[in-house]
């Protein structure tokens, strides 16, 4: 009578656990950098993984894509050309060898040119609201860093730090130094 009970709940309980587990993003994106790794590395076999980082996921913003709209596209530049102008203003009176009387000219206009800049920036604020409450925010890619052992060209064991960047499928896209 004990192996009737006994065995049910085993074999349950090994139904349960033992059914794979979707990989997590970590795990995927682990893969995709070793696959990526040893299709690039000067010796893969010298490969050793020392530290990885937490996946980082990067979304976009609408601000990326107003430019295609032409309200927006030319709110954008108004707020360029005031910010150009007023950062040449601040060089200007910043500059030593100018008499007084220009120096009083170039804060007059660069106190012009921030204001100018900041009317532009709400016209803009108020123009992309709109677009801002429909937008919802799409996946562009992950990130993760990761430090590993590997040999170089010469042969030299060396350490590395880089940054990958991985599409929405896991895929490596790009890979770049780590900033120290």
């Amino acid at each position: 009578m004990k192996h009737f009970i006994i065995l049910p709940i085993l074999l349950l309980s090994m139904a349960i656990y033992g059914q794979a587990k979707a990989p997590t993003k970590l795990e995927r994106a682990k893969a995709s950098v070793k696959k990526h790794l040893m299709r690039n590395l000067n010796d893969p076999s010298s490969y050793q993984s020392v530290e990885w980082g937490s996946v980082v996921a990067i979304q976009g913003t609408f601000d990326e894509q107003a430019s295609a709209i032409p309200e927006l596209k030319f709110l954008i530049d108004k707020m360029e050309y005031y910010k150009l102008f007023y950062e040449s203003s601040g060089r200007t009176k910043n500059d030593w060898e100018i008499s007084d009387g220009a120096k009083a000219i170039a804060i007059k206009n660069e106190q012009l040119y921030l204001d100018s800049f900041n009317l532009a920036k709400i016209q803009y604020d108020k123009a992309i609201a709109p677009y801002n409450r429909k937008y919802k925010a799409e996946l562009l890619q992950y990130s993760i860093k990761h430090e590993f052992r590997a040999k170089n060209a010469m042969g030299a064991l060396m350490l590395n730090c880089n940054v990958f960047v991985l599409d929405n499928e896991f895929k490596v896209e790009s890979a770049y130094d780590c900033e120290e």
